[in-house]
């Protein structure tokens, strides 16, 4: 399991995403309850929000830092948003393909998935 506490979780399908204090994200298969992969350092220090955009196979990860968007099953790094702002949480809007991120001095930020894929949000 992880090393510093566990504070986001996230479900895709029969795949479990865990999402730690120390940056790092684990891969579980909820049918075998195996691990399959760690992400690690995802985020510069702990996670504040985690979402996995369905259909996909994309991981949404929030820091104060930046929001990330990761390819879960090859691990790459797909696009990073960052924002004069800390973020504080994240959530998606899915009729738009819009990840919106909270900031701790209480602004929302559409963050378009649709900049990723031109099927996005259509």
């Amino acid at each position: 399991g992880h090393t510093e506490p566990v504070g986001h979780l996230a479900v895709d399908g029969h795949f479990l995403l865990s999402g730690s204090d120390d940056g790092s994200v684990r891969l579980w298969d909820l049918y075998a309850y195996a691990l399959l992969r760690v992400l690690p350092r995802v985020q510069e220090g702990p996670l504040r929000g985690l979402l996995v955009v369905p259909d996909s196979g994309w991981l949404v990860a929030c820091s104060e830092a930046a929001v990330r968007v990761w390819d879960y099953d090859s691990g790459g790094l797909l696009k990073e948003w960052r924002h004069a702002e800390p973020f504080c949480s994240i959530g998606l809007r899915r009729s738009t393909g819009d990840v919106i991120a909270g900031t701790e001095e209480g602004l929302l930020v559409a963050l378009p998935l649709a900049e990723l894929t031109p099927s996005m949000g259509a």
